[in-house]
């Protein structure tokens, strides 16, 4: 599925993908490398990048099937929504997505990320290895026409009464709830966070950053 808000395509669609072996790895990557990155994790483990381009310095190299199986996965959903996205775009010569940089996130109760974007990628997303509903935190994007005048008139002049629900176009926020084997892909300039974990479970999901060649 491919859902629009602010008028920009969000692609969710479910993987198929072997999550006990996926929430080994990721234990696994946490044991070999305990020290978190801090970016904007509040609490929580976030590893240093777990690499893709040949360009990338990474401190360990991890081996794992079922790891690369999801980057496969990832790149194919990535190649999809690249021709959404760019749909009667025309290029100067042929291009594709391709991932840039990987990495895990682990976050336990009362850990979150704050509001943020990826200024390294052109797309970026996260699949889901292990969530448990709402209360495991939710992924927010905020509206990039929020501050612009234009979209506050409008607010304004719809708010006496006249609107029940904000659709995803004008809606402030919008918020997802994210599902185990679950792959979300969205332009990185949207600023977005991921609420806080009130749940005794640890959320465990793999974010990234792509590029176009």
């Amino acid at each position: 599925m491919i859902r629009n808000i602010f008028g920009y395509p969000i692609m969710q669609v479910p993987l198929e993908l072997d999550l006990e072996k996926l929430t080994a790895f990721a234990y696994d990557v946490k044991k070999t490398n305990p020290e978190s990155a801090q970016h904007t994790n509040e609490g929580g483990w976030h590893s240093t990048s777990l690499g893709q381009l040949p360009s990338i310095h990474i401190q360990h190299n991890y081996i794992n099937e079922e790891f690369d199986n999801l980057k496969a996965s990832i790149q194919q959903q990535l190649k999809i929504y690249h021709t959404e996205f760019f749909k009667n775009t025309k290029f100067q010569h042929n291009v594709e997505p391709l991932l840039s940089d990987t990495w895990l996130n682990i976050n336990s109760k009362h850990n979150w990320n704050d509001w943020h974007t990826h200024p390294d990628g052109v797309f970026s997303g996260s699949f889901y290895v292990k969530h448990d509903g709402d209360t495991n935190g939710d992924i927010i994007f905020k509206n990039p026409l929020e501050s612009q005048l234009e979209y506050i008139k409008i607010i304004h002049k719809l708010h006496r009464g006249a609107v029940h629900t904000y659709n995803d176009l004008l809606s402030k926020k919008v918020r997802i709830t994210p599902e185990p084997n679950m792959l979300l892909i969205f332009p990185a300039w949207l600023y977005h966070k991921v609420s806080q974990n009130l749940n005794d479970s640890d959320r465990i999901s793999l974010s990234f950053d792509t590029i176009i060649l």
